[in-house]
């Protein structure tokens, strides 16, 4: 492969990510604009505003507007490649289940370290996510934001790298830039771990809605423990901890397993 062809193959890999990155910003300009201008005809009150300037709801749209782009993008890829997705509705359970574990083992192995406590951006993300309404959230850090995400980094990025790239290289550079994209250090480590188990899902299924619904699962668990204070009580006990710890990876451990036969 010529070097112009290969840069190429890499920016049509790589471009869909920038392309979210400034949906993003657009949405949340757009809103700074709209909300200003309201608040200067005296439209909305301090609660109203506030709820509109949540950063949930502005990924949320943003997600939504990225879903119908991106999907039509990945539609296009799949049609080209003619791929025949594995059967994976058998496997589902495992997916569920193997994405929760995962996701629970992470943060309680990130919580070893001390990256939340000196990242002040991870801090300033975590607050942002926590505003506006709970639906707001679920809709966003539940469904919409999975989905998204799942179409940019293993329907399109990943897709295209491994066109280009061996499997493992492929899993391992879109991951990265998962991990990238997340911008501190503990999203980043943390999403680049789950972005090694998303892109194997993809590369193992060969569809798209695999590696969303194990990204909508281990959202959902995490959020649902966080909520409902679950979380915090793993955190109060030093036993419970290691054993929560220790049979989440032996949960997944299985679950991987299961998935690979």
């Amino acid at each position: 492969m010529s070097g112009r062809r290969a840069l190429y193959q890499l920016w049509r890999a790589v471009y869909p990510v920038l392309l979210y990155l400034i949906i993003q910003v657009v949405v949340s300009a757009i809103f700074s604009v709209a909300l200003l201008k309201c608040a200067e005809f005296g439209w909305v009150d301090d609660y109203f505003a506030a709820y509109l300037d949540s950063t949930t709801l502005i990924l949320l749209i943003s997600a939504l507007i990225g879903i119908l782009i991106f999907g039509l993008l990945y539609r296009g890829d799949s049609m080209r490649r003619h791929m025949e997705p594995t059967m994976w509705q058998e496997s589902l359970l495992w997916v569920l289940i193997g994405a929760s574990a995962l996701a629970l083992l992470g943060n309680n192995l990130m919580s070893l370290t001390p990256l939340a406590e000196i990242s002040e951006s991870y801090q300033e993300t975590s607050a942002a996510l926590e505003t506006g309404s709970i639906w707001v959230q679920i809709a966003c850090v539940g469904f919409a934001a999975p989905a998204v995400e799942e179409l940019v980094m293993r329907g399109l990025l990943y897709g295209r790298l491994r066109e280009i790239l061996r499997p493992s290289r492929a899993i391992f550079f879109s991951a990265l830039i998962f991990g990238v994209f997340h911008g501190n250090i503990v999203q980043g480590v943390y999403a680049f771990a789950l972005g090694i188990f998303f892109a194997w899902l993809m590369e193992r299924y060969r569809t798209i809605f695999v590696p969303i619904l194990a990204h909508v699962s281990a959202n959902l668990f995490v959020t649902a423990l966080s909520d409902s204070g679950l979380y915090d009580q793993i955190f109060e006990s030093v036993p419970v901890f290691l054993l929560v710890t220790v049979a989440c990876a032996l949960v997944f451990a299985a679950a991987f397993r299961q998935l690979r036969g």
